[in-house]
């Protein structure tokens, strides 16, 4: 209630698992915004993962798609390949999957 959620929604979404599990659920943004509050009223500070997201969002550095950060590729997803490109999908300093 405290994010104003439907209750059955947010039980999918507590049930998605893996990195982009929820992605599409209605409540991943209510969901994130209630986790902020309650980091900021335990006092906790931001993960360094979170603070480069966020210095990379500031310098520009932003998803085409939502705007936001880039939370890196989903391993799940289906990707578009050039015949005969060597496809190996690895992960960056911040632990994001990116193809290299």
């Amino acid at each position: 209630r405290a994010a104003s959620m439907p209750y059955q929604s947010f039980n999918n979404f507590m049930k998605a698992s893996g990195d982009f599990g929820g992605r599409d659920n209605q409540c991943y943004h209510p969901a994130a915004d209630l986790v902020e509050r309650l980091r900021l009223a335990t006092g906790k500070a931001k993960s360094k993962k979170r603070k480069a997201l966020e210095a990379e969002v500031d310098a520009g550095i932003v998803d085409s798609r939502s705007g936001g950060p880039k939370l890196g590729l989903d391993p799940h997803g289906k990707y578009w390949m050039p015949v005969g490109a060597p496809f190996r999908m690895t992960k960056d300093s911040l632990g994001r999957n990116v193809f290299a």
